[in-house]
C-alpha cells in the first residue's frame, strides 16, 4: 500500500516551499522600490544620480558708471534797441531845406535853382545826359476830396504823349499815406526818369518829385528814397 505525502491546508510540503520562496521575493522587490522612492537621499554620493551641470557663474564687475558733462546756462547777448529818430535818418554832410513848416535834406551837390517856380526847387551843379540837371522839387495841392489812390488816378488820365508811367507802390514816410510814382518823360528830346512822391497829409497832397537823367535813374533811386523819407511837417 503507498504512503501518501503529508498535507498543510490541501498543499504538500513542496507546494508551501515554492510559495514562501515567491513570497519572499515580492516581499524584496517591494522593499526596494520604496528604498529607491523615499531613500534616494541616502544613497552613497557615488551611486546618487547626477543633476544637471551648470557651469559656474562668473561674477561680472559693475560697469563705470558715466558722469554727464556739466550743463551750462547759454549766455545770450542782450541787444538793445536805440529808437529811430528824424535825425538818425539824415546822412552826415547833407543840407536842410525848408518851405514854412516842411523840410526835407538833401545830398551836398544840391543848391537852390533860383529859376524854379516851386515851393522847393533844387538842382545839382553838375549836368548829365544832354545837359540835364539832377532836379528835386517840392508843390503841393489843396482842397484834394478824394482818397490818395483815385487821386493818382485821375493824375495819370492828364498824362501826354510825351509822358509814360512805370510803376506805382505804396512808400513808407512816417505816419503819411505815400504813393510812389514811377515816370518816364520827354523834355526837349531828353529822356527823363521821374520819382513823384505823393503823401497825403488831410486835405493836401505834397507831391516831392525827384527827376535824373533816365540811363542814371537806377543809381539814383535810393538817393530819391532817402531823400522822401525825410520830408517832415513840423
Amino acid at each position: 500500500m503507498q504512503k501518501r505525502s503529508r498535507r498543510i491546508w490541501g498543499m504538500t510540503g513542496m507546494q508551501l516551499f515554492v510559495l514562501g520562496c515567491m513570497g519572499l521575493v515580492i516581499i524584496g522587490l517591494m522593499g526596494f522600490g520604496g528604498w529607491l522612492i523615499l531613500g534616494n537621499n541616502a544613497l552613497p554620493a557615488d551611486l546618487a544620480p547626477a543633476g544637471p551641470t551648470q557651469a559656474p557663474v562668473q561674477a561680472s564687475a559693475p560697469l563705470p558708471s558715466e558722469t554727464p558733462p556739466p550743463t551750462r546756462t547759454p549766455i545770450l547777448p542782450t541787444f538793445t534797441l536805440a529808437p529811430t529818430t528824424y535825425e538818425s535818418m539824415i546822412p552826415e554832410g547833407w543840407n536842410q531845406f525848408t518851405y514854412k513848416n516842411v523840410e526835407i535834406w538833401v545830398p551836398a551837390e544840391f543848391v537852390k535853382d533860383s529859376s524854379g517856380d516851386k515851393l522847393i526847387d533844387l538842382v545839382t551843379s553838375k549836368t548829365a545826359g544832354k545837359g540835364f540837371k539832377t532836379t528835386i522839387y517840392l508843390d503841393k495841392d489843396e482842397g484834394v476830396t478824394t482818397d490818395l489812390d483815385s487821386y493818382v488816378r485821375d493824375g495819370l488820365g492828364h498824362f501826354t504823349a510825351e509822358v509814360t508811367f512805370l510803376e506805382k507802390k505804396d512808400f513808407q514816410i512816417g505816419n503819411y499815406e505815400v504813393r510812389r510814382i514811377k515816370s518816364q518823360v520827354i523834355i526837349l528830346g531828353v529822356s527823363v526818369g521821374v520819382m513823384d512822391y505823393l503823401i497825403k497829409d488831410g486835405s493836401t497832397v505834397w507831391d516831392l518829385a525827384c527827376m535824373s537823367y533816365y540811363d542814371e535813374l537806377h543809381d539814383w533811386q535810393p538817393v530819391f528814397d532817402q531823400v522822401a523819407q525825410t520830408f517832415r511837417i513840423k
